[in-house]
């Protein structure tokens, strides 16, 4: 409720101070009427952090911060285990409980997890960590199940709370670098197909490993497609899943770039060599990817509206550190080598990822 109205009635007993002596009044009649403003559905609820960790059956654990905003006076302390039903478009995603907890006036830290509907519809899935992956903000619904105090399980029921995810704040993509030197990049671009062994960074954000599984990725420059992300149905290079550890990032040079500018204008091919020729290229991917959490396959539609994309020599830029002897590049770079038709030899590079897949 927005406002309540509290009755009060009795007598007083009030001392008066009149300076050289005090005078005291007995049994005076008190009656008022005191408005105080009530909770208002607890309306106002912000999520500060939010985290999938997989349990050791394989199930995925929700995790979320969240901070409750109580408008009244009004305090229950302790108020008990809260739980909460969220749902995502309708779907119902499981129950979310909270640590045990106090209402307080103000500000309320609440930490709330719950293990994920095993039922819970794939495309919903998808439509969720695609929107969260995207950098998009996800709005879902709490609905008050109840709570560990009897007393206060009625009104907590009656709660429908709107809350909304904050997007991830980086891409699955961080940057890269190209492993062919400038001259051969260029001639490849001229020549308008060829492949570039190309090293990623790849990021988790979350507390679960996850496992990349497939890839259909668009890559886009300046707003037109230069080439794609080899997937698994690669005919030309075998797919090896590629693990990122939790809260981690990972060199993987499984990726390797398919190029095709043969559609594209002579004067878009000039400008993607001359950033080539500047050592740093900023490019868009969009597309599916698969991936693995726990005993959950996901494939969520993903675009990145940014990321760069490195020449080996300018690999500083783009934030990555090649002085590990655990860099994946080492033994594959300048493999590349062009027929007279500038088109490249795949079945050379197939056969040299493989070596080192193996």
């Amino acid at each position: 409720m927005e406002e309540i109205t509290v009755h009060l009635k009795g007598t007083l007993k009030m001392k008066v101070d009149l300076g050289l002596f005090d005078y005291t009044v007995h049994d005076l009649d008190f009656s008022k009427d005191s408005k105080i403003i009530g909770c208002d559905g607890l309306q106002n609820i912000s999520i500060t952090h939010f985290d999938i960790l997989t349990t050791k059956t394989g199930d995925l654990n929700i995790t979320i911060n969240a901070v409750l905003w109580n408008p009244s006076i009004v305090e229950i302390a302790p108020v008990g285990i809260l739980q909460f039903a969220l749902y995502y478009k309708g779907a119902y995603f499981g129950i979310s409980e909270s640590d045990y907890s106090d209402l307080v006036m103000g500000d309320n830290f609440l930490f709330l997890s719950g293990l994920l509907n095993p039922d819970v519809p794939t495309d919903s899935l998808n439509d969720m960590f695609g929107h969260y992956l995207n950098g998009d903000d996800v709005p879902m619904t709490a609905l008050g199940v109840g709570c560990s105090i009897p007393l206060y399980s009625p009104s907590v029921s009656s709660l429908n709370l709107s809350i909304s995810l904050l997007g991830a704040e980086s891409g699955v993509i961080v940057s890269g670098y190209m492993q062919m030197n400038k001259a051969e990049i260029t001639a490849g671009i001229q020549a308008g197909i060829f492949v570039d062994p190309t090293v990623l960074l790849l990021s988790n954000t979350f507390g679960s490993k996850t496992l990349l599984i497939q890839l259909h990725q668009d890559i886009t420059f300046h707003g037109l497609k230069i080439g794609k992300y080899y997937s698994a149905e690669s005919s030309v290079v075998r797919w090896k899943n590629i693990t990122i550890p939790p809260y981690s990032e990972v060199l993987t040079w499984a990726l390797p770039i398919e190029m095709d500018t043969t559609t594209n204008p002579e004067a878009f091919k000039q400008t993607l060599i001359d950033e080539v020729q500047n050592g740093i290229v900023d490019l868009r991917v969009n597309g599916t990817m698969t991936f693995v959490m726990g005993n959950y396959v996901c494939t969520p539609y993903y675009i990145q509206d940014t990321y760069n994309i490195c020449t080996e020599d300018n690999v500083a830029a783009c934030g990555i550190n090649l002085t590990s002897s655990a860099s994946p590049s080492r033994s594959i770079q300048r493999t590349v080598s062009f027929s007279t038709t500038l088109k490249m030899k795949v079945e050379d590079l197939s056969k040299l990822i493989s070596e080192q897949n193996s």
